[in-house]
């Protein structure tokens, strides 16, 4: 006898888990605050107000390829910002978790599996936690400072979800019963249709 569990019960349990994950993020960044180099991406010193235009902001991304770092992620870190420095706390938590859930894809494709378990789900949400655990000078480095967190944590999901989503489409991904990832559940074989 297996324990299958329902399909309503599985979502509930799927829900469950993202929302304790964006609860856990929120509570560790409702203390946030700018740091480093986060004050440089926040306002644009020559208008008033601090606000920058759109224009502003192009020219900034062309300056980073152009001129700097040829990252895009300063790019993105100043969109994130500009609503102000309260709308970080309330970002963050979605990219965290966003982070986690891609890591999860990318777990469940090379495992074979059709449909999410949760507790694969839980293992992917904890992985940036484990991390900093492991190395408590990345909670610093990679979560609470801003600009660190866009432009590391978020390329991390950004690249699991990819690879995810490579690894089906190109069917390199081998389900049991032998089929490529692009392989359908057929009632011919009930071990691929069980997962």
């Amino acid at each position: 006898m297996t324990l299958t569990p329902t399909p309503a019960r599985r979502r509930i349990g799927i829900a469950s888990v993202l929302l304790a994950s964006l609860l856990a993020w929120g509570l560790l960044h409702r203390h946030w605050f700018l740091s480093g180099d986060d004050y440089l991406f926040i306002a644009d010193p020559s208008s008033s107000g601090g606000r920058f235009s759109a224009a502003y902001w192009w020219a900034s991304l062309a300056d980073d390829w152009g001129n700097r770092n040829g990252r895009l992620a300063d790019g993105v870190l100043r969109l994130v910002l500009r609503p102000g420095p309260w709308f970080y706390p309330l970002f963050a938590p979605v990219m965290l978790t966003a982070v986690g859930t891609a890591l999860a894809l990318l777990l469940r494709t090379a495992a074979g599996l059709r449909r999410m378990p949760v507790w694969l789900l839980a293992a992917g949400l904890s992985v940036v936690p484990m991390i900093c655990w492991l190395v408590p000078a990345l909670t610093g480095d990679v979560i609470l400072w801003t600009a660190a967190a866009i432009n590391y944590t978020l390329p991390l999901g950004m690249l699991a979800g990819s690879l995810a989503l490579l690894l089906t489409l190109l069917g390199v991904v081998t389900f049991p019963g032998g089929r490529s990832g692009s392989a359908r559940c057929s009632s011919s074989s009930p071990m691929r249709c069980r997962r």
